[in-house]
């Protein structure tokens, strides 16, 4: 049987991959939601050009032999090239800058120098990007199971789909804060507002996990401890023994437990009651 011929990769194909990957980094570093062929569109295409052919003519290059290392090189150095935010023009520098500097705070702004700005901004960048990651995951799971969580966890499901009304309107607001049809002010609300929204799902989500099953689970128990108090009793009956298993401390023990989780769940309803009723007065 013939060997498959490999496919040559051209040297077109490798930039524009290189590219690409560079472009989707930046969107994932930055948090911008644009679609990365619209970033593609801030890029100036001649200093690619130039770039490229700087890297055919320098000595790295010259060296190497075979095809693969050259694609491979020839890639590597487009990608950081990218990366390094140098290709973009001025609506492309706009919207990286901008974007960086909406997760840096008040303070930040205004006390700081562009380089601590700079640091200050990449560790909210990072902030925000693990509650992102971890709320569009739980978004996912709560829009493939909304039937269950609309009826357990109401505010939830609601929180998720503010969630993708928002991550829409970022997308939207890069576009027009890169092209300057958007007010800085009003372009950081927007993404500001993603990484609120985001710590609600996920707070919410943390109180859902931890709360439900408690007071049935002791409700159970206290049942269970209940029936095991009668049947022992019962049993002894019956076989006419004198000393028949009963122990009133199971008894007892079951009516608290039961009492117990009847508490809670009448507490649990009334602080739901309380949180809807805070709202209606706001509004």
């Amino acid at each position: 049987m013939a060997k498959r011929k490999r496919k040559e990769i051209t040297s077109e194909e490798v930039v524009s991959d290189a590219i690409f990957r560079g472009i989707n980094t930046l969107r994932n570093f930055y948090g911008i939601e644009m679609n990365p062929q619209i970033l593609f569109n801030y890029l100036e295409k001649d200093r690619i050009s130039d770039k490229e052919q700087e890297i055919y003519e320098s000595d790295k290059f010259q060296k190497l032999e075979s095809d693969r290392e050259k694609a491979a090189f020839l890639g590597n150095e487009i990608f950081k090239y990218v990366v390094e935010k140098k290709p973009f023009d001025k609506k492309g520098q706009r919207l990286l800058e901008g974007s960086l500097e909406s997760k840096v705070g008040f303070l930040g702004k205004v006390f700081s120098t562009k380089k601590r700005r700079e640091k200050i901004g990449a560790k909210a960048l990072e902030d925000y990007r693990k509650r992102k990651r971890i709320a569009e995951d739980i978004s996912e799971e709560v829009t493939r199971r909304k039937g269950l969580y609309a009826k357990v966890a109401p505010k939830l499901v609601e929180a998720v789909g503010k969630f993708g009304e928002v991550s829409g309107k970022s997308a939207l607001s890069d576009i027009l804060y890169a092209e300057g049809e958007l007010e800085r002010d009003k372009y950081f609300d927007v993404k500001s507002a993603i990484g609120e929204i985001s710590r609600g799902i996920i707070d919410f989500t943390r109180n859902y996990v931890k709360t439900p099953a408690i007071p049935y689970a002791t409700a159970i128990i206290g049942i269970l401890l209940i029936l095991i108090f009668n049947s022992t009793n019962v049993t002894g009956a019956i076989i006419g023994t004198e000393k028949s298993f009963s122990n009133p401390f199971l008894f007892f023990t079951g009516i608290g437990l039961f009492c117990i989780s009847c508490l809670a769940f009448i507490f649990r309803n009334k602080l739901k009651k309380d949180g809807k009723t805070k709202k209606r007065k706001k509004k």
